[in-house]
């Protein structure tokens, strides 16, 4: 039993031992054994190159109110925009503005800053009565979807009325009818789902003729398209009423 105990305390002394868990870097930057973790996020800064080295930028952030020296560390994987296209590390030099999207990571006191991309501001007028460089896009991950405008739905509804056959075709039927607006000529779409009666039969729309009065269900969008549903004949040109 003694031993047992004894077996079961070592167990319990293992288990209560933890081992922080570290986020790393694009460098790594991990901790170990007492020394906190490294936390990182990304972020956005817009500033200007005030020097440039192999591996790194040092950039004066543009914050209202405040500004400050930034360095800037460089990788392989660091990509370089300008007016939309990638652009050579050449194209870094003092004096030039940018958005920066970076990873920053502190962790023991310390702060790493890595660019993941640099979008440089258009070499052109800027902005009417600025007279500077126009404001640079925000960057972009590579491999980010552009966001697609959704499509307007249009917005229909059913209506009905009289009116009188100005012409006919295999899939359209144009007719006058009374508006708001006063007498106006307007053409349906007829398609296979239209029922066109004529003297309590089911024909196709050739059976009008020009002058015919009939009956129009129609689908009334607010593009203006309509749609015929419903086709009923009255009388003809010559019938007297």
């Amino acid at each position: 039993m003694r031993h047992l105990a004894s077996l079961c305390g070592v167990l319990f002394t293992a288990l209560a031992v933890t081992v922080p868990v570290s986020l790393a870097d694009d460098s790594p930057m991990t901790g170990t054994g007492d020394k906190p973790a490294v936390r990182c996020e990304r972020t956005m800064l817009t500033g200007k190159i005030v020097r440039v080295e192999t591996d790194a930028l040092a950039v004066a952030t543009i914050r209202p109110g405040r500004g400050r020296s930034l360095v800037v560390r460089l990788t392989d994987e660091t990509v370089v925009q300008q007016a939309g296209a990638v652009v050579d590390r050449s194209a870094l030099v003092p004096g030039k503005r940018a958005r920066f999207l970076v990873r920053v990571c502190r962790g023991e006191g310390k702060r790493r800053v890595t660019a993941r991309m640099i979008v440089l501001a258009r070499e052109d007028t800027g902005p009417a009565g600025t007279g500077g460089p126009p404001e640079p896009k925000s960057p972009r991950e590579p491999g980010d979807p552009t966001a697609t405008p959704k499509p307007t739905e249009d917005v229909c509804g059913r209506t009905e009325g009289d009116a009188r056959v100005v012409a006919t075709s295999p899939s359209s039927i144009t007719v006058l009818t009374k508006t708001a607006e006063g007498i106006r000529e307007r053409t349906a779409t007829v398609d296979g789902d239209t029922v066109v009666r004529k003297n309590d039969e089911s024909v196709s729309v050739s059976a009008l003729r020009a002058g015919d009065y009939v009956h129009l269900n129609v689908v009334i969008c607010k593009s203006g398209s309509l749609r015929a549903m419903r086709i009923l004949f009255l009388r003809s040109a010559a019938t007297r009423v």
